[in-house]
């Protein structure tokens, strides 16, 4: 009998162990505030000011008016308990009893000087009005000031873009014009013809070259006969009015 209630016993701290270390790893974990769907601003890194909070809420509000999708900035100092390069998947998966089957936009900006980087993305219907590319351009502006330490002037930023997506000013097709136009697409886009010059270059002034070692090598071989030439009839003279000099005396 006593075996069974130490069993018990066994099973009962067993699950109050397990319980608490699930909550001591999940407490390190970021836990937003989803008692509402109004925008949710989660500054962990303390990065912005009580006047900037109430302006970044204000933005994402009057974006939350027109589609009713859900929009969370989230700040952090440390994203080590997450999947690298999936951060706000587990961000969201974490909530996603309340996230589920709503559209939401995420914007996590991670402050960690060895790894400062943001990430924005959309979810459920969201993901359509800012799909991968989109976000992608939109990261890749935003890191610029996320880098500098600017933190409030990319929340500044990523409202704008958002806004600009909302009115078709950014579209895929846009962003397609934009890379089309960009330094890097052209030399990508140009790329053989450029290694085809090189090549050209390479071959003309290897040729240029050994035409002149040639020359040279030529010229070398002409020019030596009569300096030596030249030399011995003035040594010649020399012994000759030497002996010439001696005879007389």
């Amino acid at each position: 009998m006593k075996s069974k209630y130490n069993f018990y016993i066994f099973i009962l701290i067993f699950i109050c162990a397990l319980t608490f270390f699930s909550d001591s790893a999940y407490a390190k974990r970021i836990k937003l505030d989803t008692d509402s769907t109004t925008p949710i601003l989660y500054d962990d890194a303390d990065v912005f000011t009580d006047y900037e909070e109430i302006n970044i809420i204000s933005g994402l509000s009057e974006l939350y008016k027109d589609d009713k999708y859900i929009y969370a900035v989230i700040t952090t100092t440390d994203v080590n308990d997450y999947t690298i390069g999936h951060e706000l998947e587990d961000i969201y998966n974490d909530h996603n009893n309340f996230f589920e089957a709503r559209g939401t936009v995420l914007f996590l900006i991670n402050t960690d000087k060895n790894n400062t980087f943001c990430e924005l993305q959309g979810y459920n219907d969201a993901a359509k009005y800012i799909p991968h590319e989109i976000c992608d351009y939109i990261n890749e502006e935003l890191n610029k000031y996320i880098e500098k330490g600017e933190y409030y002037t990319a929340a500044e930023k990523l409202i704008d873009n958002l806004k600009k997506v909302r009115n078709n000013e950014i579209t895929p097709e846009s962003l397609n014009d934009i890379r089309q136009n960009s330094i890097s697409y052209i030399l990508k886009d140009r790329l053989p013809m450029i290694l085809l010059i090189l090549l050209i270059s390479i071959a003309v002034s290897s040729a240029v070259i050994i035409l002149f070692i040639i020359l040279g090598r030529k010229s070398g071989i002409k020019s030596s006969s009569p300096v030596s030439i030249n030399i011995c009839s003035r040594h010649d003279i020399y012994v000759r009015s030497v002996i010439n000099r001696y005879n007389k005396s």
